[in-house]
């Protein structure tokens, strides 16, 4: 039984292994080049990259040539099988998940970043988030470029309140009523400034926001913590099914809070619903509170 890292161990499986299942006979024989690849995809019945190469059944570039000799290794098989489980895994997102925790208080708007990052990264069920692509796919393509996700923020964001047009001073704004065809009044934003007067309308409020604004840092943040729960969801579901490895894993949830050696405290809850076991990643932030509501 060899020990492994549990990243080690995906490469070899993704990179190795993998590519060994055979794609289509059909779409080998008709290998095709530039855009014949995306407007002949239906025709050869199989997925193609945009260099015309096929894609197996496994989701990676298949190894064509007549030196493959052997199919897959049977852990890699069973590895691809259960992330292919994973699939189904709903995401329980806490609301006070803070993706900014290191720089303090931010005036709640780390919040209203952390809310973005949901709709960017998740469709909402009535169980949950579900991961648009999959924890498959995240699994896969940081395997196969044997990396991690990036979470390091090059320029700390910092609080600034929004700017006129002319950017000479900060924007002033007031709610106002506007009436409609429904007889509702809608609440809509104005502008705050009374140009006559040279000052604030009664009212009038100033609005701040991050700059840079820290959106794509972010959402890499709470793709670098779904990855490090896959991989530790994968190391428990594989340990004891595999037939010559054994999995291991040295990886740090929240590097940017927690430091390379803090302890790595699980946080992947198992639970049954309908019968049916899955699995919930959940994302829990070091310290904040509930600015959603």
């Amino acid at each position: 039984m060899k020990t492994i890292d549990v990243k080690d161990f995906l490469r070899w499986v993704f990179r190795d292994e993998l590519p060994k299942g055979a794609a289509s006979e059909l779409a080998i024989k008709n290998m095709v080049r530039g855009w014949d690849a995306v407007s002949r995809q239906g025709e050869l019945m199989t997925e193609t990259i945009d260099d015309g190469r096929p894609i197996n059944s496994f989701g990676v570039v298949s190894i064509v040539g007549g030196y493959v000799q052997q199919a897959p290794h049977e852990d890699a098989l069973i590895c691809h099988d259960a992330i292919g489980e994973m699939d189904r895994a709903s995401v329980e997102w806490t609301a006070d998940w803070n993706p900014l925790a290191e720089y303090g208080d931010l005036a709640g708007l780390q919040f209203e970043v952390a809310s973005r990052v949901r709709e960017r990264l998740f469709v909402r069920t009535g169980d949950g988030s579900i991961l648009k692509g999959g924890f498959a796919s995240l699994l896969r393509r940081w395997a196969i470029l044997g990396a991690a996700p990036d979470w390091v923020i090059d320029e700390a964001p910092r609080l600034e309140y929004v700017r006129n047009a002319r950017a000479s001073a900060p924007a002033w704004f007031v709610l106002v009523r506007v009436p409609n065809a429904t007889g509702v009044d809608w609440e809509v934003e104005a502008d705050g400034w009374d140009q006559r007067g040279k000052r604030p309308k009664k009212g009038a409020y100033r609005k701040q926001h991050l700059v840079p604004d820290p959106i794509l840092a972010c959402e890499a943040r709470a793709e670098y913590e779904l990855w490090t729960n896959a991989l530790r969801m994968l190391v428990e579901t594989l340990n004891g099914k595999l037939t010559e490895h054994r999995l291991t894993m040295d990886v740090c949830e929240r590097p940017w809070i927690d430091g390379a050696d803090a302890a790595k405290r699980p946080r992947v809850l198992a639970s049954l619903i309908d019968g049916e076991s899955y699995w919930q990643p959940v994302l829990k932030p070091a310290r904040g509170k509930d600015r959603s509501k």
